[in-house]
């Protein structure tokens, strides 16, 4: 699968790529980026570089790993949905 020819790389970053690709809900993806930067009770905070951008709008799962660097190491997590599933549990790609 190609990508579009005006869709950008992807950025680098040490930290996973939280990649916004549905645009449709705004509250729902507000909350999931309070939750992933909100600590846990352990203080734990997830190192998540954000992207939200519409040039990644509905693209798959595999046109955004054709995106990523060649030699980027952290992992992808796609936002693929609007973050939370009716349970509030958020299902990335």
């Amino acid at each position: 699968m190609t990508n579009p020819p005006t869709v950008p790389n992807l950025p680098r970053s040490e930290n996973t790529l939280l990649i916004r690709t549905h645009f449709s809900d705004e509250t729902a993806w507000q909350a999931l980026r309070t939750a992933v930067n909100t600590p846990t009770e352990d203080g734990f905070v997830a190192y998540v570089h954000v992207v939200d951008d519409h040039a990644y709008r509905d693209l798959s799962t595999e046109q955004l790993v054709a995106l990523a660097a060649v030699d980027q190491e952290q992992p992808l997590d796609g936002h693929h949905g609007d973050a939370a599933g009716k349970d509030g549990v958020f299902r990335g790609f």
